[in-house]
């Protein structure tokens, strides 16, 4: 044409999508069925979130999963569609759910009746649980709960005693009933 240009015509054609950014996005593993996601864009955009590659539904930040998830992986992509028809995405924010509860078990411990001659013996007890990385709680007789490692060692005196303990996974989940040993200790002569 005559010199004539349409600038706003041309720099649309130009112009990239927007940009999609995660400000918040669920905790990489949980216990929450239903996480929720915060998001912007970098300019006016109509949203639609889209959980585990279903189908993409209309949302806004922060975005809270609307029905419970199951246990393991999951994804959240958001894409954004501004007045131009131009759409960003996200890219998908990954997590894992797990709400099962860690099972505890004593693979080692003393015999029921321990012999000594002195006033206190050292005992040692190692625990498992069906989840790797689980932590474990650790309750000596009428004592307080505390945190205590795969392996436990302690000093005993004379009489009956109890050890529980409990697995936590990485989660937060902890086992419903604890795995209980009961001995006693003798001293002799």
């Amino acid at each position: 044409g005559a010199g004539l240009l349409d600038a706003y015509g041309a720099v649309a054609a130009l112009a990239l999508p927007p940009t999609i950014s995660i400000t918040r996005a669920p905790e990489p593993l949980s216990r929450n069925r239903r996480p929720a996601i915060e998001f912007r864009a970098s300019r006016p955009v109509a949203f639609t979130c889209a959980v585990d590659g279903g189908a993409p539904q209309a949302c806004a930040s922060p975005f809270t999963v609307p029905a419970a998830l199951r246990d393991g992986r999951h994804g959240i992509a958001v894409t954004g569609t501004d007045a131009a028809g131009r759409a960003g995405s996200s890219g998908t924010a990954s997590f894992v759910i797990d709400t099962k509860r860690p099972r505890t078990k004593i693979v080692k411990h003393p015999r029921k009746l321990v012999r000594t001659h002195r006033r206190k013996v050292r005992e040692s007890f190692r625990f498992r649980s069906n989840e790797a990385g689980a932590t474990f709680v650790c309750r000596v007789d009428r004592g307080l709960q505390r945190f205590c490692g795969r392996r436990f060692s302690r000093r005993f005196g004379e009489g009956r005693h109890t050890v529980r303990v409990r697995a936590r996974d990485r989660a937060g989940n902890v086992d419903r009933s604890p795995a209980v040993f009961r001995f006693r200790v003798k001293r002799l002569g």
